[in-house]
């Protein structure tokens, strides 16, 4: 309230409020009526308590289910630190672009944890040796800080060549070299490849590069197999669109294999009908993106198409859409805040082939489960290494009158001009 009403001989002339706040619910109608007559003024702050903590005590609440063992000392002592000043707010004089700034702070300190993330290697037909920041690891499975060097080695056991680094979620190619060094900012599971000395491998892959399966034979064996038909797999699913089939010249690709040449075959569609999200343009030399959903109730396939501006420069370590699911009965996605951690599972992509849209195909939506899933970009800016994030997208599977129902919903956690946007949009598909 002002420091004084207008007048000296008001009782409010010496009367001051830390913050510039007063509850004027303590007065009654009449006492305020009497102030503002002998004042000659307004109350100007009358009701400037906070309406709406529902954002607040969700991130004070999913802060409070975080384990420290999951994430960096540093990272994590920022965010108790939040917790613990915030978590009596209630008792706080404060009004909601205060409470809306904790929020901001407490989901940024969420967003800025430093996760431990976890490493499988799996092989056959040779060996796997794995350094971490520069020192060897003994065993196939590991777990390093988020931006941690790795390096991964190969060695074929003799009558074996090395033939690349896949990575079993998002069954891509990461690398064809034997020696391969990264910076683990995701959960990943490699499978290191050995082939036969002499032998050439058929991959089919969808039309984004994701590999749909593999076939691998001797030249001799290739050269006497007449046909692929038998050796072809089911045209992958593409949202929005009919009528795909494998797209190749078969002499030409026998004649290849037959050589000892690797080949890839992928497949050709029907024109789509589908309305793909535009490509937003980045802001300020920073990225901007969306994560959208789309239900193919026929094929029970649910796909997830992020839509991201990236700029040119931008030093991109990652790009995909990570997910979580749990059981219906106990995992509600709307009380949870996914950012990369140790238990997400991730679909990576080749961003330097990219048209700015990333699709993300689920089969089989498990009735059992609800899921959430958000896209990210993690990039470097001079020596730090940054993640950017899409909005969450919540999908829940209830049943209604015996049939199934999913519902995707939209939640928005970002900085605005008025404080904290939590905002949820999505309708019963």
């Amino acid at each position: 309230m002002p420091s004084n009403a207008g007048a000296k001989n008001t009782p409010l002339y010496d009367v001051s409020c830390e913050y510039n706040y007063i509850d004027t619910t303590i007065f009654t109608s009449d006492m305020v009526t009497y102030i503002t007559f002998k004042a000659g003024a307004t109350l100007e702050y009358a009701n400037q308590k906070y309406e709406d903590s529902s954002a607040l005590e969700a991130a004070l609440e999913f802060a409070g289910t975080l384990r420290s063992s999951d994430y960096s000392e540093e990272s994590f002592s920022a965010l108790s630190d939040l917790v613990e000043e915030y978590s009596d707010f209630e008792n706080m004089l404060l009004t909601q672009d205060d409470v809306d700034e904790m929020t901001a702070e407490i989901l940024t300190a969420i967003s800025d944890l430093v996760p431990y993330l976890k490493l499988r290697t799996v092989y056959e037909n040779g060996t796997v040796s794995i350094t971490k920041d520069g020192q060897p690891v003994s065993t196939k499975y590991t777990s390093a800080l988020s931006g941690t060097p790795i390096t991964l080695t190969a060695t074929p056991e003799e009558g074996y060549i090395f033939n690349g680094w896949y990575e079993l979620t998002a069954k891509r190619i990461f690398s064809t070299s034997s020696t391969y060094s990264f910076n683990l900012t995701t959960n990943l599971s490699f499978e290191a490849q050995f082939v036969p000395t002499g032998s050439a491998t058929l991959t089919f892959t969808n039309d984004t590069g994701q590999i749909v399966d593999t076939v691998t034979k001797t030249a001799q064996e290739w050269a006497n197999t007449s046909s692929l038909t038998d050796l072809l797999p089911e045209v992958p699913y593409k949202l929005g669109h009919t009528g795909g089939q494998w797209s190749y010249v078969e002499s030409d690709i026998l004649y290849a294999l037959a050589s000892g040449t690797d080949s890839y075959i992928s497949p050709s569609y029907n024109t789509s009908s589908f309305v793909y999200p535009e490509i937003p343009t980045p802001v300020n030399n920073k990225p901007v993106s969306n994560l959208t959903f789309s239900y193919n109730e026929t094929e029970d396939i649910g796909s997830f198409i992020m839509a991201a501006g990236i700029p040119q420069e931008l030093d991109v370590e990652a790009i995909g859409v990570a997910f979580y699911k749990g059981k219906k009965e106990t995992f509600n996605p709307d009380s949870y805040i996914l950012n990369i951690n140790n238990k997400s599972l991730v679909s990576r992509f080749d961003g330097r082939e990219s048209d700015g849209l990333y699709i993300v195909n689920v089969h089989s939506f498990s009735v059992k489960n609800n899921w959430c899933a958000r896209g990210f970009i993690t990039y470097r800016e001079g020596n730090e290494l940054k993640t950017h994030y899409t909005n969450q997208i919540n999908v829940t599977n209830t049943t209604q009158n015996g049939l199934r129902r999913i519902i995707p919903r939209s939640i928005i956690f970002e900085d605005s001009e008025g404080g904290i946007d939590m905002d949820y949009d999505g309708e019963e598909l």
